[in-house]
């Protein structure tokens, strides 16, 4: 097989991507995902072995999203699939899963407003995005 070191070897073993991320593994045997560019986006804190189920990335188009309120969808290549929704008033997506992590990216800065993030059972987070 031919090609270009893309990402460094820096882990002990890797999985294919699926849905943008892959599964590393490292020497302790502890594990985590990586992003197409390398950043590892979550390491877990005790040597355990993943799931069976991989990660998925749920980009702000999908079907499983369901929204309510007036969002309005914003194009750009630097937003993560090309787009992203925004909110001016009160509203609310819910994304349903069966799984032991979430990972949620946002956008961050002065003109953004409160965002509320509920897991459950039964654990809730406010956050300030």
């Amino acid at each position: 097989m031919k090609g270009n070191v893309v990402i460094p070897f820096q882990f002990f073993g890797a999985d294919d991507f699926e849905n943008g991320l892959a599964t590393i593994k490292y020497s302790d045997d502890s594990f985590g995902y990586i992003d197409w560019k390398g950043r590892v986006v979550w390491r877990s804190a005790k040597s355990t072995a993943p799931s069976a189920i991989a990660p998925y990335l749920y980009e702000e188009s999908h079907p499983l999203l369901a929204y309510s309120g007036s969002w309005t969808s914003l194009r750009s290549t630097s937003y993560s699939g090309g787009t992203m929704k925004t909110l001016a008033a009160s509203g609310t997506v819910v994304a349903k899963f069966n799984g032991t992590a979430v990972t949620l990216y946002a956008t961050k800065g002065s003109a953004c407003g409160i965002m509320g993030v509920m897991v459950r059972p039964p654990l809730e987070h406010l956050c300030k995005c």
